[in-house]
């Protein structure tokens, strides 16, 4: 993904007029952000047919405004294709370098800071029939410490814990949600 339409007005529908939110959204929710997120929905796929084994990487960086950058080496590896679905596995290494004192909009800067991502499973499972996505799960664990600045003050943050990720897509709706 190089680009995602519309991001300037996502973020004035979501703060309003007010300058300072739309620069401390732009700051927490960057362009990069997002294209991380949609990331999960939109996993890449080999430059051409794969077999059962095969395996293809891409390495992403995500600068987070204030915070640092985070860069995923992720390995994708086709399992096989069964009715239809081919499962695919991904391991991924992700590190973070702490900001470059830029605060982007934030009240507060990430001076220093170690962040440890370990176990980054994840399985996808794409349906070649309708060539999208079906399922994807992701989790990983995540271990660190950050020294924050804010208003004069200095904290260090010890971080710890687990995520867990499913994204499902559908061809409806499902029950329950509202029409647009």
């Amino acid at each position: 993904m190089t680009k995602i339409g519309g991001y300037d007005k996502f973020i004035e529908k979501v703060v309003g007029d007010d300058e300072a939110a739309k620069q401390l959204m732009a700051g927490m929710m960057s362009e990069d952000t997002l294209k991380q997120a949609f990331g999960q929905v939109l996993i890449p796929l080999p430059g051409g047919p794969a077999k059962a084994g095969e395996s293809w990487a891409r390495e992403e960086k995500v600068p987070f405004s204030g915070f640092g950058t985070l860069t995923t080496k992720r390995k994708f590896t086709l399992e096989g294709e069964k009715d239809g679905v081919a499962t695919i596995k991904e391991t991924a290494e992700v590190t973070f370098k702490p900001g470059d004192g830029a605060k982007g909009g934030l009240p507060f800067e990430i001076t220093a800071g170690e962040l440890a991502v370990k176990d980054y499973k994840g399985t996808h499972e794409f349906d070649t029939t309708a060539g999208r996505l079906k399922r994807s799960k992701v989790s990983m664990g995540m271990d660190g410490k950050l020294a924050v600045e804010a208003m004069g003050q200095k904290i260090e943050l010890t971080l710890g814990g687990t995520t867990a990720s499913t994204v499902t897509v559908t061809d409806k709706a499902p029950k329950g949600a509202a029409a647009d």
